[in-house]
């Protein structure tokens, strides 16, 4: 068995449910698992989703809820496991945001850095020269 191929434009995303749908199937296949706590909320005390992913998402506590359960099995066919990878991927989604961020950060500082250390080699090349600020 191989795993999926990613697109190969390394920009291009991919659906969620094709990430999430095989780790449900694995974990399906690896373990018995029976839904407990029917019409309850499910209690959560992890990370909350990225501000950018509520834009099309609900927050852990706002999906975890009895109706809102509800209607993911009633309306698509989602199950509470469903919700969970789900809301797993995308705190995922969000610390590798944070992550690349940091990087962005660390190369602007480069930049900044090699920036004013050009500007000072051409100032004192220029003065040197007698054709630059003294």
């Amino acid at each position: 068995m191989s795993s999926k191929k990613w697109p190969k434009d390394p920009k291009q995303t991919v659906r969620f449910a094709d990430l999430a749908e095989p780790v449900h199937k694995a974990i399906s296949f690896a373990y018995t698992l029976k839904r407990k706590n029917h019409g309850k909320d499910v209690p959560w005390s992890g990370f909350d989703i990225g501000e950018s992913m509520k834009a099309c998402c609900l927050s852990p506590h706002e999906a975890l809820t009895k109706d809102n359960l509800a209607y993911d099995k009633n309306n698509q066919d989602r199950d509470p496991m469903n919700i969970l990878i789900g809301i797993a991927i995308q705190i995922g989604i969000e610390q590798g945001r944070r992550i690349q961020l940091e990087e962005i950060d660390s190369y602007l500082s480069l930049a900044s850095i090699s920036a004013k250390q050009t500007l000072e080699s051409i100032n004192n090349l220029t003065r040197r020269l007698g054709i630059g600020p003294v």
